[in-house]
């Protein structure tokens, strides 16, 4: 989007708005409960997702990019418990991210127990709640469907 203001004498000033996001499809890494934690059998899952990203990034070498990690936990244990695992659990996949070799930057952020993929009762051990989102942005993504205003830290 660009946007230019003139003034009567013709002058102008301009400014290009670049809104780019992607929410990058991929196979969840499966996390136990009470871990964030990457166990060797999902780190094909991460393969994978790394060449989607770097697929992504490929088609848009004219943008700066960021990687923004969203971590989840299911129902089980408390909130503030939840919110804090959470942020862990996508800062080990930033950790994998960087570790593979992507140099773009990267942030995470734990939203806990407030934006659950499957909806079940408190305390309910769900492993599709446990996941981490990645989503690639030109700014800082906000996920309106969650209510939680994100601090997104980076890597």
């Amino acid at each position: 989007i660009e946007v230019f203001c003139y003034d009567p004498d013709g002058y102008y000033k301009g400014i290009a708005i670049t809104p780019w996001t992607i929410f990058v499809p991929h196979e969840d890494v499966s996390f136990k409960t009470d871990s964030y934690q990457i166990d060797d059998s999902e780190k094909a899952k991460l393969e994978a997702s790394f060449t989607k990203v770097t697929e992504a990034l490929a088609k848009h070498p004219e943008l700066r990019v960021t990687l923004f990690l969203a971590g989840h936990t299911d129902t089980v244990g408390d909130a503030s418990y939840n919110l804090r695992l959470s942020r862990q659990r996508a800062q080990a996949i930033g950790k994998w991210f960087r570790q593979r070799g992507l140099k773009l930057p990267i942030a995470f952020e734990g939203f806990g127990e407030s934006a659950l993929l499957v909806k079940p009762a408190d305390e309910v051990d769900e492993p599709r709640n446990r996941r981490v989102d990645y989503i690639l942005s030109v700014d800082e993504p906000v996920l309106k469907s969650s209510g939680f205003h994100p601090t997104w830290t980076r890597l």
